[in-house]
């Protein structure tokens, strides 16, 4: 899987972060956490894929962010 996008956010226990990747249409759910001993350990929690297709797109551009795909409603 090709790394299009990821976002982590540090929780307030300050040891552990939640993580959203995109790529593609896929958007994944990752926690990285410190066990007891203080070893890092990754989480792959949850995905799903996004159904786009050309014709229901519109772009929107954050700025210097990437650009995001929102479905036509």
């Amino acid at each position: 899987m090709d790394d299009d996008v990821k976002l982590w956010r540090e929780t307030l226990d300050g040891v552990s972060f939640v993580g959203i990747q995109f790529a593609g249409t896929d958007i994944r759910l990752n926690v990285l956490v410190k066990d007891f001993a203080g070893i890092p350990r990754y989480f792959h929690l949850d995905h799903s894929e996004i159904p786009l297709t050309p014709h229901t797109l519109h772009t929107k551009s954050f700025g210097n962010h990437p650009t995001v795909f929102i479905p036509a409603s």
